[in-house]
Parts: C-alpha cells; sequence; structure tokens
C-alpha cells in the first residue's frame, strides 16, 4: 500500500459565513491567499438543491481565496 504524504494534501479553506453559499478553496500547502494558486468552489444551497460551481468556471488553480465573494462560479 502506498504511503500517503500529508504535504501532498494541501491546504482546504472553507467559507461557512452565508450557510446557502459555502466557499470551498483547496491550493498547494503554504500558499498564501492573495495568490493566484486556488481553486475555489461554490456551493449553493436551496432547498434540497445543490449546486456546485468554480471560480471562474474554471477547475485550475488560479484564483485569489481572497476574492472569493466577488469572483464570478460558473
Amino acid at each position: 500500500m502506498p504511503r500517503l504524504n500529508p504535504d501532498s494534501l494541501g491546504t482546504v479553506l472553507v467559507d461557512e459565513t452565508d450557510p446557502t453559499n459555502i466557499y470551498v478553496g483547496k491550493s498547494a500547502t503554504g500558499a498564501l491567499t492573495s495568490s493566484a494558486v486556488w481553486r475555489i468552489q461554490l456551493i449553493s444551497i436551496t432547498g434540497p438543491l445543490v449546486v456546485i460551481k468554480f471560480a471562474n468556471g474554471s477547475p485550475e488553480f488560479n484564483s485569489i481565496w481572497d476574492n472569493r465573494t466577488s469572483l464570478t462560479y460558473s
């Protein structure tokens, strides 16, 4: 069984300030929240419907966590 390197897991941040719009950001361990190195998802919850979208419509690690509430999601 391969060993899991904890450093490869990276950093995960979750912003649940608004329970109907939850932001999840993933990046390399030690990444600055002001750097464009984050994959950010918006999880929108409306009743039983849950929709997950990516910042700027991209699953790439190219968004800034600090800007999560002002980004466009699709």
